[in-house]
């Protein structure tokens, strides 16, 4: 059976699930190895989330994504999930109306603050139980365990340890850790996150730091980040580059693992 058959007997059956217009397909844009559709015409709509290749390899916890987006979507902060099925990566989430930023969006200074607001709210929330705990160090070991040497620069590791992100001012917290610009939603009155398959307990730097790195932020943008995140966070400028450096050492060797495990 082909992929495109899967998805479209996928579809078909959340249609019917839900009483939608199977005939109203969307696919979306946005991730780089999941498949995502609207179904059904808004309002009466949802979104179907099938997921790609290679969960295991990727670090990706289909239970955490969920209990993390739930305790997310209860305080307004993501779409709400309707329905799932882990183990067939399958997740059906409300329709949100609005749309994903691009990178030039997300870097102006208003935007900055919004995120940097929304951020704050997601790490005020008492951790939910059960959710795992994320380690970026680790996370980085075990990407690059799966990559030929080759692709692996032979400081990034020892690097990595001497980046390690030290015990500060912050607790650990309910953290996004994907926060690229697609993965934000803009309602028009607010912002909601998507794709919260790396969510987990985690420093509330790693969030700022991804954020920072994923949308090229400049010292200006990163002092924007950390005013409205608010300075009694305890969040020094100094401190967020190391969290960036180390969040973009991740990233870099997590696509290595991304190419090995197709779609």
């Amino acid at each position: 059976m082909t992929v495109a058959t899967q998805h479209a007997e996928a579809l078909e059956t959340i249609a019917r699930r839900f009483g939608l217009d199977g005939r109203e397909v969307e696919p979306l844009t946005g991730g780089s190895r999941n498949h995502v559709y609207r179904l059904g015409r808004p309002p009466l709509a949802v979104a179907v989330r099938l997921a790609g290749a290679g969960d295991e390899q990727l670090g990706v916890c289909r239970e955490a994504e969920l209990i993390a987006q739930r305790a997310a979507a209860a305080n307004g902060l993501a779409p709400r999930v309707l329905w799932s099925d882990p183990p067939a990566g399958l997740k059906v989430d409300e329709w949100v109306v609005g749309r994903a930023w691009s990178r030039e969006e997300a870097r102006r200074p208003e935007s900055i603050k919004r995120v940097a607001r929304w951020l704050r709210s997601l790490h005020d929330l008492p951790p939910p139980t059960g959710l795992r705990a994320v380690d970026f160090c680790e996370s980085l070991r075990r990407y690059c365990a799966l990559l030929p040497s080759a692709q692996v620069p032979a400081s990034l590791l020892a690097e990595a340890e001497g980046l390690r992100v030290q015990p500060g001012a912050m607790t650990t917290a309910l953290c996004h850790h994907d926060l690229h610009h697609a993965n934000i939603l803009d309602t028009g009155e607010t912002v909601v996150a998507v794709d919260w398959e790396y969510a987990g307990l985690g420093d509330p730097i790693m969030d700022l730091a991804g954020f920072a790195a994923y949308q090229q932020l400049d010292e200006a943008g990163e002092r924007t980040l950390l005013a409205a995140y608010g300075e009694e966070a305890g969040v020094e400028p100094h401190r967020l580059d190391v969290a960036r450096r180390l969040f973009e050492a991740v990233a870099q060797a997590w696509s290595g693992v991304l190419a090995t495990v197709g779609g």
